[in-house]
């Protein structure tokens, strides 16, 4: 894998990108600006969602050490899910 070179030895470019050759011979022109863009797009995706990851992660702190649905009890024989069991 290189770069496509000219007759004179410069870089061959099309729409004034340069062109990649890929192993397979395929020329590929390298858009910078629409990878770069890309790039930006993609990382402030990531880091909304990292964000909001983290967000539900201190939402869900307090529960943090529970292994069983059980140790949620607030009375003895009474959960947080008692009232709306009633309801079904």
């Amino acid at each position: 894998m290189a770069w496509k070179m000219t007759d004179n030895g410069s870089i061959a470019t099309i729409d004034g990108n340069p062109v990649w050759l890929g192993e397979d011979g395929d020329e590929k022109a390298v858009d910078y600006a629409a990878m770069s863009k890309a790039l930006r797009d993609a990382n402030r995706e990531s880091a909304g969602r990292k964000a909001e990851l983290k967000k539900q992660s201190e939402t869900l702190a307090w529960s943090d050490g529970i292994e069983e649905a059980s140790a949620l009890s607030l009375r003895e024989g009474e959960s947080m899910l008692s009232p709306w069991r009633t309801l079904t």
